[in-house]
């Protein structure tokens, strides 16, 4: 049986689905459709698997309530807007300088405006980058602003929630001593530090509002 879950548990992502699942309990609401494979192929644990269906579900009535807050929807477009449009102008940029250098001859104007067009590749990530803190941020304490006229709006989901990423820190954490690794190779980012087995490694920064955290074994 050890050597069975040692084979089948990923650990990195054991570790994503932990961020992203304490990320609801902060009202940080990421996508969720990519665990729906890795709970089918195993990568979660049998026990996370048997509770996703529900969570799921918990997860989904969590994040709607962002649709029903003034402003949020809007906010979400434009930032999704700025960075559509770094991903999208970047790499065309990007092909268009590679081609002028192969073949200057052939784009003589796209060598003229080089610089130009540099300014504007790095704009765009810098406008992107920026977009995605700023907007974020004001998403972000809209969502609280509600929760906080709410108080009691999700608070059982919240702790079905918690309950989960407990779980993950647990199979995280017997993947850890059945196959005798290191926890440093296996940090974790938490929002919250009130789980078993974890001790803080470092404090959230202004760039960076989640905590460090590693696996007690």
């Amino acid at each position: 049986m050890q050597i069975k879950q040692k084979e089948s548990i990923s650990p990195d992502a054991v570790r994503k689905a932990i961020y992203l699942i304490d990320s609801y309990r902060a009202h940080l609401f990421y996508d969720i459709s990519w665990i729906n494979k890795k709970v089918q192929e195993g990568k979660l644990g049998n026990r996370f698997k048997l509770r996703w269906k529900k969570l799921r579900k918990i997860m989904i009535k969590m994040a709607s309530i962002s649709n029903e807050i003034a402003g949020v929807r809007e906010l979400a477009k434009i930032q999704n807007y700025l960075e559509a449009s770094w991903q999208i102008i970047v790499p065309i940029i990007v092909v268009t300088l590679f081609l002028s250098i192969l073949a200057p001859q052939t784009f003589t104007l796209i060598k003229g405006i080089t610089v130009y067009l540099s300014v504007i590749a790095f704009s765009s990530v810098i406008l992107g980058l920026v977009g995605r803190f700023i907007i974020g941020g004001k998403i972000g304490r809209k969502i609280e602003e509600h929760f906080l006229r709410n108080p009691g709006a999700h608070e059982f989901k919240i702790y079905e929630v918690r309950d989960a990423v407990q779980l993950l820190i647990d199979e995280l954490r017997k993947f850890l001593m059945i196959s005798k690794q290191n926890p440093k190779k296996y940090r974790i980012g938490l929002n919250f530090m009130d789980y078993k087995y974890v001790k803080m490694v470092k404090k959230p920064k202004p760039w960076r509002k989640y905590y460090i955290a590693e696996i007690v074994l």
